[in-house]
């Protein structure tokens, strides 16, 4: 019988989250005991933003994506925190976990987040006088 070292993958992203927001990502995982993680990686859309791998130093890797800010000191394993959304971080967010050498089993999860706002439309009044 085959055990299979990762288990219960899930993702946590807001559905609606207001532009300019700080925005927690959750990525939670079960790994079989003795088993460790090699990877967990975000994506926006296909383009990965986030990488995190513990037995490198520093284990947390950022890349400039769709104009993602990831707040490096409230992200780990499990949680990803995005820094002032924009409506260009509209998209689906994948996260994929990968465990450690012999399997290397991976998988992926992913949800819809849209960034809402209001555009502020000023009108003017012109006068005229007669």
């Amino acid at each position: 019988m085959r055990v299979e070292p990762l288990k219960n993958v899930q993702i946590s992203v807001p559905a609606a989250v207001t532009i300019n927001q700080d925005v927690p990502l959750t990525c939670l995982y079960d790994l079989d005991h003795g088993e460790s993680l090699y990877t967990v990686k975000w994506y926006l859309e296909s383009e990965e933003f986030y990488r995190y791998i513990p037995k490198e130093i520093p284990p947390i890797q950022t890349f400039t994506t769709m104009g993602v800010d990831v707040d490096i000191s409230k992200s780990d394993e499990h949680k990803v925190m995005l820094r002032s959304v924009r409506h260009e971080q509209t998209g689906v967010y994948k996260c994929e976990v990968s465990a450690d050498a012999p399997e290397f089993e991976t998988d992926v999860v992913s949800a819809q987040m849209t960034v809402v706002g209001s555009f502020r439309l000023s009108l003017c009044r012109f006068l005229y006088s007669a």
